[in-house]
């Protein structure tokens, strides 16, 4: 399958950013979805499991301040396999201090 198109996303504070994607056309229900979050420079890595039908949003939290994330997303349909992963979106949170104006 396709895999999610269009991921972007924009910091909302030193520890919170907004991820979006668009669902391939054609692909049915997504029954669920996986953020995978990775820290280069702490040397971790987590993920977070978006049990919500069809959604093509997920806020993030529990990041440190002024840190560059990358971001995949992967699709899941109803029979548990993975539909689709997508490349790396690169992401940076806010400095300390620092909220942004969208919140």
């Amino acid at each position: 399958m396709d895999p999610p198109r269009n991921v972007k996303g924009y910091a909302l504070s030193p520890n919170m950013v907004n991820i979006t994607w668009e669902n391939p056309p054609g692909y049915g229900t997504v029954y669920f979805v996986v953020v995978h979050v990775l820290d280069f420079v702490r040397m971790k890595d987590f993920q977070e499991v978006v049990r919500k039908l069809n959604t093509t949003y997920h806020l993030i939290r529990n990041l440190s301040p002024y840190t560059e994330y990358a971001i995949f997303v992967q699709l899941y349909a109803a029979d548990g396999k993975v539909r689709g992963e997508s490349n790396a979106y690169w992401i940076k949170t806010l400095e300390a201090g620092e909220f942004s104006r969208s919140c």
